[in-house]
């Protein structure tokens, strides 16, 4: 403790602590006359010794806590009246509030602790509102700008007192009191304070925890549906709302209603398991043309509008098309389904999530997988209906139809009672085989309805008559007088027999006549059916444009994909019998203009270029049925795949013989991104028996090792990429071997050729992913060019980068290939990079 010193006038505290105030002087001047000085803080220090500013009170032990207060001012009063004068006069004003105009501070009969105690209080509730403020010179300063030195010097003068009061413990416990006093209220409002900036942080960590985990799961939810939509857009690229909106264009309003209205209709839309074939005239009796594909879109349009609203139920349809390849097989009619159906549903069942081990791999699920898959998604709706339409534009020579036609009948035998399947088709022999059964079984709990539109003639009439007097009200037909137009109806509808396709043919020609007399007699001279008009529409091209119109419905009717106009443009003149297959000056300003009425215009997109199409499907089979009077027209498949292949090698030749395939050198020639596909894909589809000498020398040629027209193959189509762009890289395809390349793409009877010429069974492709053909036919599930390679002597084990051909087949998860390399010798235990197991 620190000592009391009467006669040096002084004091030395044991613990003194700094000033925080340097610029204060904490020195006292025995004098009794007032500092002169300006204060530089709110308060003035007394200008005595601090021996004599003491107050003399008792050390009576006695003596009571308040009295010390009393005795304290008292002394303090009579020694220092004139600095007490003041301070009375000061709070005067605040005592008056207090205790009222008739009360003088040092007649007050109250304890002066509890004074100061209220007093003390009304002054903080001052400091608080900011209307406490204290005069210096001219000058009010607001208390509440001061608060915190007060608070400094208190303490300071605290430290300092302390030592000096310590051997008066009455008068150290009145000074106490005084310190403890504002102290404890000063410490309640900083905790008060402090609680409520807590408070405040709390609510608004709470609130920025909130958004931040609101953020996170926004964030969260967004990449699941993104990693969702990428598998679904990855499972299926097919659109057949292309196919559902063409049709809507051509059908009129009202059309098909007789069939959304009938009782069989209804009972299958609501039916337990129910199954519902439209079907027309067969091939037997007529061609294609009686309107099934616009009685689909109705229907489609009805389901959209009644079950559309509702998410416990769901619409999936599948257009097939012979103008599309990816639209005549049942992968792609089933991944479409599983992909439309997945669309409606919020979750993502697990057969679904199961097939992103085929995107990883870079492989695809195979048609039992999808069936399974189906069958998973079906689940959990009330309703699901689905519809498939024209059944008979799938294949059937290539086991399309045959394995679209199976998985119809596993999914009718095992299907849930939720789910709604029709069908529209020709009455064709297979497809009427396969479903009869499903049809006509009285003990099935499948709810069947046979629907053969031909025998609602008159329900088919009202509708061809909506077509009519659609095409009644355009140019130049809304022009003609109504007698006309009624001879005209009745004319066509007579001899339409049920077929749109008969009554569009004969607009295109009536639409040449602006008389009675010449529309009179087009009616009297009305083809006898399909054949006979597509007859007259070859006969009415230029002799010498025959050729090319023949050569470019060849091309029409057997493309891989549908062609641009673009593309058919540059189709129409290109000869591969020709020295110069392709000549750039002979190019046609309008080619359509020479294929009227037999092709159409579908529209992509709103500035892309249209794809061309065959007007319908009954073109494509007159072209290949022989029954054609101008046979240099005829398109038999067989052939049409060879004049196609010649064309596409004679193209791609001629222009890697002059440029490399490049963005820029590309673009000027539409046709060459499908020609450097599809050369390879349309020979195969020809017996090789039937190339000739010339076609195998250029075909090898195309793929010789280091040539220019390999390396641009490799780059149009790169046989280690997934994606289907240009790949610019210069060093993409500059050491990569050709029988590499045809096992990467599955090409079967081009890797017998080379294998046969001579090629390294067992190289290594050197800038490749895979390394030997083996590996990368293995990769890539082609199972028959694994047999071949391997009769010839392909090594089973070799490794490259880690993977031996096992392994690569496991990490596809290929279980035929897997089995096809083990009876081949494959060692499980090779080291590599992946470790597989039986």
């Amino acid at each position: 403790m620190a000592t009391a010193n009467a006669s040096q006038g002084s004091v030395t505290p044991k613990n003194h602590n700094k000033s925080p105030f340097p610029k204060l002087k904490r020195t006292f001047k025995k004098s009794k006359q007032p500092d002169k000085t300006k204060a530089t803080l709110p308060i003035d220090l007394p200008s005595r010794s601090l021996q004599d500013a003491v107050p003399q009170i008792s050390h009576t032990p006695e003596l009571h806590l308040t009295e010390l207060w009393d005795a304290a001012y008292e002394e303090l009063k009579s020694s220092e009246k004139k600095l007490i004068d003041e301070y009375e006069e000061n709070l005067r004003g605040d005592l008056t509030t207090m205790l009222g105009a008739t009360e003088s501070f040092s007649g007050l009969k109250i304890e002066r602790k509890d004074l100061m105690r209220q007093l003390l209080t009304q002054k903080i509730a001052e400091t608080k509102e900011n209307t406490w403020k204290l005069k210096f010179g001219e000058h009010k300063i607001p208390v509440k700008d001061l608060a915190e030195p007060v608070i400094g010097i208190i303490r300071w003068a605290d430290d300092y007192i302390s030592g000096a009061l310590s051997a008066n413990p009455y008068a150290s416990i009145a000074w106490a009191g005084v310190y403890d006093i504002w102290k404890d209220t000063r410490e309640q409002e900083a905790q008060e304070k402090v609680y409520r900036q807590h408070k405040e942080n709390s609510e608004a960590m709470g609130t920025i925890s909130w958004n931040l985990v609101s953020l996170q799961m926004s964030i969260d939810a967004r990449q699941r549906e993104t990693c969702r939509s990428d598998l679904l857009d990855w499972l299926s690229s097919v659109d057949p709302s292309k196919n559902y909106n063409n049709a809507l264009r051509t059908r009129e309003d009202g059309t098909g209603n007789w069939l959304l209205k009938s009782r069989n209709f209804k009972d299958w839309e609501i039916g337990r398991r129910s199954l519902l074939w439209s079907n027309g005239k067969g091939i037997t009796l007529s061609p294609a043309g009686s309107g099934k594909s616009i009685l689909s879109a109705s229907i489609i349009e009805h389901l959209r509008e009644a079950y559309g609203p509702n998410p416990e139920t769901a619409l999936a349809y599948f257009y097939f098309s012979f103008n599309d390849g990816k639209k005549q097989n049942v992968v792609e009619a089933l991944s479409s389904i599983v992909k439309q159906l997945c669309c409606r549903r919020p979750d993502t069942p697990e057969a679904v999530e199961a097939l992103r081990q085929y995107k990883t791999s870079g492989q695809r699920p195979d048609q039992k997988t999808l069936e399974k898959t189906l069958d998973a998604v079906l689940h959990g709706f009330t309703h699901v209906h689905i519809v498939l339409d024209a059944l008979d534009e799938c294949p059937s020579d290539d086991q399309a139809r045959h394995n679209l036609l199976e998985t119809i009948g596993r999914v009718l035998a095992s299907e849930p009672d939720n789910l709604h399947l029709l069908l529209t088709s020709r009455r064709e022999v297979d497809i009427e085989k396969a479903l009869i059964p499903a049809l006509s079984n009285a003990s099935s709990d499948c709810f069947s309805i046979d629907i053969n539109v031909l025998n609602e003639q008159e329900a088919l009439e009202t509708d061809i008559t909506f077509h009519i007097d659609h095409e009644f009200n355009t140019e130049p037909f809304c022009s003609w007088p109504p007698d006309i137009k009624e001879e005209v109806k009745s004319a066509l509808i007579n001899n339409a027999d049920g077929m749109f396709q008969y009554v569009a043919c004969q607009f295109n020609d009536l639409r040449l006549h602006g008389s009675r007399a010449t529309i009179r007699a087009a009616l009297r001279n009305l083809p006898k059916g399909l054949d006979d008009t597509y007859d007259r529409m070859l006969q009415g091209v230029a002799p010498q444009y025959q050729q090319r119109v023949a050569g470019v419905l060849k091309w029409l009717a057997f493309s891989l994909r549908p062609l641009t106009l673009d593309e058919v443009a540059e189709a129409f003149i290109l000869d591969p019998e020709k020295e110069v297959p392709f000549d750039e000056d002979e190019r046609i300003f309008n080619v359509l203009t020479h294929l009227t009425g037999l092709v159409i215009q579908v529209p992509i997109g709103d500035d892309g270029d249209p794809q061309i199409q065959l007007a319908h499907f009954s073109i494509k089979e007159y072209l290949c049925c022989g029954r054609m009077t101008l046979k240099h027209f005829s398109a038999e498949e067989e052939s049409s795949h060879l004049y196609l292949a010649k064309s596409c090698l004679a193209y791609h030749l001629q222009l890697s013989s002059e440029r490399f395939a490049t963005t820029d050198t590309m673009k000027p020639y539409a046709l060459w991104d499908y020609a450097a596909r599809a050369w390879t894909l349309h020979l195969e589809k020809v017996k090789p028996q039937t190339w000739t000498d010339h076609l195998i020398r250029e075909a090898t040629g195309a793929l010789s090792a280091g040539s220019q027209s390999l390396f641009n193959m490799i780059r149009i189509s790169d046989p280690d990429e997934e994606w289907e762009g240009l790949n610019e890289d210069e060093n993409t395809g500059s050491l990569s071997l050709p029988l590499y390349c045809t096992a990467s793409w599955g090409l079967y009877q081009l890797t017998s050729l080379l294998i046969r010429n001579g090629a390294g069974i067992n190289d290594v492709s050197e800038t490749s992913a895979r390394g030997t053909a083996l590996h990368a036919a293995a990769y890539h599930e082609h199972d028959e060019i694994a047999i071949l390679l391997l009769a010839n002597q392909a090594d089973v084990n070799i490794v490259y980068e880690g993977m031996s051909a096992l392994q690569l087949a496991a990490a596809s998860c290929s279980q035929t290939t897997v089995q096809v390399l083990l009876d081949h010798g494959a060692d499980i235990g090779i080291e590599g990079g992946y470790t597989y197991t039986r």
